[in-house]
């Protein structure tokens, strides 16, 4: 409570004193200094108050570089149940058109040992659609799991990356 009441204070001080400028001192406050000239503001009711020039050596700070906005690009595992075990689902969306390359690998361990199933090739999404990469079902007996490993590769680079298990 206390501190508004000091900016309250303090912002009806800034409204008097600004009030007490003439238009002739606003003129003057604002006019381009000559060069190596000292500027005088006048306030009515008030002594000169001297304002020194900044040196030519000051330099304003340069504008910020704008740096493009981080792309959003979302890669996602879906796994859904099924009546015989999970259909594994691979998955990207992202804020723009994208192109690339996808990888995915799912390991299935059991009682019988374990087994691999690789999927992979070319992909065409629209901007902000989600789209679906393929997809693999597996049965999933008493005991067994599995790992499944998505990679997405765009201009070069893996950009995305996705584990589920």
């Amino acid at each position: 409570m206390s501190r508004h009441l000091i900016a309250l204070t303090a912002v009806i001080a800034l409204a008097g004193c600004s009030a007490g400028m003439t238009a002739e001192a606003v003129q003057e406050a604002y006019a381009p200094p000559e060069e190596d000239a000292e500027l005088v503001v006048q306030l009515d009711g008030a002594p000169p108050v001297l304002v020194a020039e900044a040196p030519q050596t000051a330099r304003l700070a340069p504008p910020p570089v704008v740096v493009r906005q981080a792309e959003i690009l979302f890669c996602d595992i879906a796994v859904v149940k099924t009546s015989h075990g999970v259909r594994i689902t691979p998955v990207v969306r992202s804020d723009r058109s994208l192109s690339g390359e996808f990888s995915i690998v799912i390991t299935k361990n059991g009682k019988g040992g374990s087994s691999d199933i690789s999927q992979g090739g070319p992909f065409d999404a629209a901007r902000g659609v989600k789209q679906e990469l393929g997809s693999s079902e597996i049965s999933l007996e008493r005991g067994a799991s599995f790992r499944a490993v998505l990679k997405v590769r765009a201009g070069g680079r893996e950009v995305c990356r996705d584990i589920r298990s």
